[in-house]
């Protein structure tokens, strides 16, 4: 217990001490330059959707001929212009900045991260839309965000060893929170490809004429069991725990 105790002091000492590091950082004359940039690029990229958010919306409403998904995916982007917008003022930024006027790629280093992150988020909205489960959805996109933001900003590491350090031992077996999430990230994506499986797996057997209604659909029942078991069986063995015992 008092080991547990120490690793978690240190992890939070290493924590802290990171933004401590990145704090600093942020007062640097450049850095604040930057700050300034970035937020002038935020207003802008709203500026952008209250001017273009409604127009788009009513063109899409005046489509013919677009099948479903494919309104979905226009409306989809639509919500997102403010995103979009942030995405290409930040880059568009940046390669004014080193190509035209020649300046240093650190002048322009956290203007490239605040976009890059920024695309990181669109592509990870846009990629969720495919999970139906609202719930299970909105925690991949949160998970997804958290996860890029940490990685870009140079915090990754230090958070992993924090959330490992919040652990409970059981004899011979350890479970930290780090673990805890890295086993529910992992059966989400499994889950979500079990779901994509056995709707592909239940429509074929529906569409088999060899097979009677009935017996095609307790097979895709079976199948659908089967393949959800499986991922939470795969997902708590990818992170150490083994569910047989």
């Amino acid at each position: 217990m008092e080991q547990d105790i120490r690793a978690f002091l240190d992890g939070l000492a290493a924590f802290g001490q990171q933004l401590e590091t990145s704090g600093r950082l942020l007062l640097l004359p450049s850095r604040l330059m930057q700050l300034g940039i970035i937020a002038v690029l935020i207003l802008l990229a709203q500026l952008t959707r209250l001017l273009l958010a409604g127009r788009i919306h009513d063109r899409i409403r005046e489509l013919e001929g677009r099948s479903k998904a494919q309104l979905r995916v226009l409306v989809m982007l639509q919500r997102r212009v403010a995103l979009i917008a942030f995405c290409l003022f930040c880059w568009l930024t940046v390669f004014l900045m080193r190509d035209v006027m020649g300046l240093f790629p650190s002048r322009s280093y956290m203007i490239a991260i605040a976009g890059t992150i920024a695309a990181a988020w669109l592509a990870i909205g846009i990629t969720t839309r495919f999970i139906a489960n609202p719930f299970m959805r909105r925690i991949v996109n949160w998970g997804a965000w958290i996860f890029v933001t940490l990685h870009f900003t140079g915090l990754l590491e230090e958070t992993a060893q924090l959330l490992d350090s919040l652990s409970i031992e059981i004899q011979d077996f350890r479970l930290s929170l780090l673990n805890v999430i890295q086993a529910v990230a992992i059966t989400g994506v499994l889950l979500f490809l079990a779901r994509v499986l056995s709707n592909a797996g239940a429509r074929n057997l529906r569409g088999n004429k060899d097979i009677s209604p009935s017996m095609g659909e307790l097979l895709s029942k079976l199948l659908q069991a089967f393949l959800y078991v499986s991922a939470v069986f795969l997902g708590l063995r990818a992170v150490g725990f083994d569910p047989t015992g």
